[in-house]
């Protein structure tokens, strides 16, 4: 904090941080949450988002290979194993806020906030894109990225979604203000 006879400055800022995996699940492979893309995995974060993760395909999003986990080579998606692709939950979140008063009566107020390290399956796309088909891709899918279009194909398998599983950080301005405190005298 600054003051002076005429100005005050206050900052404040805070940050958090969250880890989180499943250590033992009792001898159980795996628990879906019902959708088979966000599932509970020994070793992994909670409620992870595993997908056949498309690495490569054709132009037009034919012939597409799957990522086969670490250090092995792409293999055909319909044999492929679901691999980890992120968590849903922040790995970092926080917020900043300054004010400054001038003159003991004029207060100017702002609050950023932000979130880090999670992702989101977009519902919204996937739905536009697989079931209604009205995704600029399923009109002209020239220019298009061959993997996005190999996830729309495969669209109803929803194990094949990892264009739709995006990066859910953000920072945002949450609050800005500026406020006048009338002198007491007046309230009489």
């Amino acid at each position: 904090a600054l003051t002076t006879p005429s100005v005050s400055w206050d900052l404040g800022f805070s940050i958090a941080t969250a880890h989180n995996y499943i250590a033992d699940l009792g001898g159980i492979p795996s628990i879906s949450l019902g959708l088979p893309l966000q599932t509970h995995v020994q070793g992994f974060p909670i409620a992870g988002y595993f997908v056949k993760k498309v690495v490569s395909a054709e132009a037009d999003g034919s012939n597409p290979l799957c990522d086969a986990g670490a250090g092995n080579a792409p293999v055909s998606c319909d044999v492929a194993s679901p691999v980890f692709v992120g968590t849903p939950i922040p790995k970092v979140t926080g917020a900043f806020n300054t004010t400054v008063t001038l003159f003991k009566n004029l207060r100017l107020f702002g609050l950023v906030d932000f979130k880090r390290g999670h992702r989101r399956f977009n519902a919204d796309t996937w739905i536009r894109c697989t079931v209604f088909l009205l995704c600029r891709e399923n009109v002209d899918p020239s220019g298009a990225d061959p993997n996005f279009l190999a996830d729309i194909q495969r669209g109803a398998d929803f194990q094949t979604v990892n264009s739709f599983v995006e990066d859910a950080g953000f920072f945002k301005l949450r609050e800005i203000s500026a406020s006048y405190t009338l002198p007491d005298r007046w309230a009489g």
